[in-house]
């Protein structure tokens, strides 16, 4: 598609897709030239405008927010020196004499001495102090009773996480929390006890272990793993029936076989493919010390 630049008017081919409202132009100049001449013609217009210059005329750009903080404009330096050097004179200027006034600090009550009309602090540490004092609330530690301030948003982000601000420190807060304050106190704990950890390390448990290493001779009945000087292999004691499924059976000596641990982890939920291969490897000939009742 041929369409004119919008800056120099030359015609140039321009694709359906590139069309748009700011940049039909031929070249990067003339989008540079034409954007300075009109703000509006920039895709990132952020509604200013065109003011005259205080002082020689000239219209300048300025975006809103300068629009809002000067009253005079400036196209130069220059016109700014030669703008003071007519309006600020006199009582006006920034140095005259007798411009300087004693003012009284909002918060010390120290009076001092200045030429700017709009300052109300002795120093930046009063005001920083002022505006602190002004942000915060007084609220009282539920531990020892002192009175507190906290800023307000200290207390928005507390309220923001579901919590609130009660205390005046952290000690205070870890010295109160104790026992049923707490607020992770559970009344029964019997309620969360894991009973299959507790039989897993009861000394009932330990026994049982010691007994099925001892059978086995301390040799995995998979891999026949066993170790050995500088080849240390971890064994562990495997439910042949799993320990979870079959209560009754967790403490008999038929139920248990020494396993390696890769040999272990590989019957992780597959204990019903290894029972017949492990049943078979016990040899019940060379344990003498089984009773009847374990066989």
């Amino acid at each position: 598609m041929i369409v004119a630049c919008d800056d120099c008017g030359k015609e140039f081919n321009r694709k359906p897709s590139e069309m748009g409202k700011f940049n039909n132009f031929c070249s990067k100049a003339c989008c540079v030239s034409a954007n300075k001449r009109d703000k509006t013609l920039n895709g990132n217009y952020s509604g200013g405008k065109y003011v005259p210059c205080s002082e020689c005329g000239i219209l300048i750009y300025r975006i809103p927010w300068y629009l809002k903080q000067r009253e005079n404009h400036f196209c130069s330096k220059g016109c700014l020196g030669l703008w003071r050097s007519k309006n600020l004179t006199g009582e006006k200027a920034s140095n005259y004499k007798n411009r300087t006034k004693h003012i009284k600090c909002l918060f010390c009550g120290k009076s001092f001495k200045t030429r700017n009309n709009n300052r109300k602090y002795c120093s930046i540490r009063c005001r920083g102090r002022n505006q602190t004092k002004i942000g915060k609330t007084e609220l009282k530690c539920l531990n020892c009773g002192k009175v507190y301030s906290v800023s307000k948003s200290q207390i928005k982000h507390q309220k923001s996480r579901g919590a609130e601000v009660k205390f005046c420190s952290k000690k205070c807060q870890t010295k109160y929390c104790v026992g049923n304050k707490s607020p992770n106190w559970i009344k029964d704990r019997s309620k969360i006890k894991d009973n299959n950890k507790t039989i897993r390390w009861s000394k009932k448990m330990c026994e049982w272990r010691e007994r099925v290493y001892k059978r086995d001779n301390y040799t995995c009945l998979l891999c026949r793993a066993r170790s050995q000087a500088g080849k240390p292999v971890i064994i562990n004691a495997h439910h042949i029936k799993s320990f979870s499924n079959h209560k009754d059976k967790r403490f008999c000596l038929n139920n248990g076989a020494t396993l390696c641990e890769r040999c272990h982890k590989n019957t992780y939920n597959k204990e019903h493919l290894y029972e017949k291969h492990l049943l078979n490897n016990i040899d019940k000939r060379n344990s003498p010390r089984w009773t009847k009742e374990e066989r």
